[in-house]
């Protein structure tokens, strides 16, 4: 059994009237920090939106990680919300 290199879990959930387009953005931004998405769920229902990704990351960047990704997602109408397990 290998050991994740990342010290921390993460469950990240972003809910809103939202776009499809802004799963595509989270990702991006999620790409640009050291961690791995090891999972990740999406409702496209009736205009809205709920994604969660679980993710293994260095705790010391989940405020960043949450900082970035709420000022991207406010002005689609998205709410972040990201929790350290």
């Amino acid at each position: 059994v290998s050991q994740s290199r990342y010290r921390g879990r993460a469950i990240l959930l972003i809910s809103g009237l939202g776009q499809q387009d802004a799963i595509t953005k989270a990702v991006e931004i999620l790409k640009t920090y050291q961690l791995r998405i090891a999972e990740q769920q999406e409702i496209s229902m009736a205009g809205r939106l709920i994604a969660c990704f679980m993710l293994e990351l260095d705790p010391a960047h989940i405020d960043a990680i949450g900082d970035e990704l709420l000022a991207s997602m406010k002005p689609l109408g998205l709410d972040v919300a990201i929790d350290q397990l």
